[in-house]
């Protein structure tokens, strides 16, 4: 590396510290900090739906000590909408799942229909709510693909905001579409597990 290109790359770095720290404590002819306003948003079961209360603190909860479903947002509508999405699919999938692994060995075990009434009611609320939110967030693809590419003109522009957040915003707003292309199969799961306890029930009466 020539000794130029080192000057130039030491007065840049020095440059864009001086610019963000101006910016941060809004010196006088320096525009002022970000607009920008971190909070964290926690969501539990019963944010997805007021019938999944019931499940709060007890086995098929993912939301345990360790384990929070939490996201970012800023004030940016358009991002915000985006995240709380993800974050909302990240929990009903991991309760979807957990009801399916609490399902499948007590529909095999069953030896009455009472033994499959609790499963069954399990299985049809995870289904509800897995459905109804891959309904919902579809529409915000388009959104989700806008505001990634908006990301880095408001970066250049808000360094101290948008700058210092970017990549994880960026990464949270490429999650949905992955996100909702695995709903189909979570879906489909719950349905056949949910198939397999009618028929198991059928059974019985036999």
């Amino acid at each position: 590396m020539s000794k130029g290109l080192k000057i130039f790359l030491v007065v840049a770095a020095l440059t864009v510290f001086a610019v963000g720290t101006a910016l941060a404590i809004g010196l006088p002819g320096v525009p002022g900090a970000s607009k920008l306003k971190k909070e964290t948003k926690s969501f539990t079961l019963g944010d997805l739906d007021p019938s999944l209360k019931a499940f709060e603190g007890k086995e098929l909860d993912p939301v345990k000590a360790d384990k929070k479903f939490a996201c970012n947002v800023f004030g940016d509508a358009e991002y915000d909408k985006v995240a709380i999405a993800v974050t909302k699919i990240e929990l009903a999938t991991a309760f979807a799942n957990n009801v399916l692994a609490d399902a499948n060995p007590k529909i095999d075990a069953a030896k009455s229909p009472a033994d499959l009434k609790a499963v069954q009611a399990n299985l049809d609320a995870a289904q509800k709510v897995v459905a109804a939110l891959t309904t919902a967030c579809k529409s915000l693809v388009d959104g989700a693909k806008s505001c990634a590419t908006g990301l880095p003109s408001k970066a250049t522009s808000d360094p101290v905001g948008y700058g210092a957040n970017i990549k994880d915003m960026t990464n949270v707003l490429a999650k949905l579409p992955d996100l909702l292309s695995g709903m189909p199969k979570t879906i489909g799961d719950l349905t056949t597990t949910m198939g397999k306890a009618t028929t198991k029930a059928a059974s019985f009466a036999k």
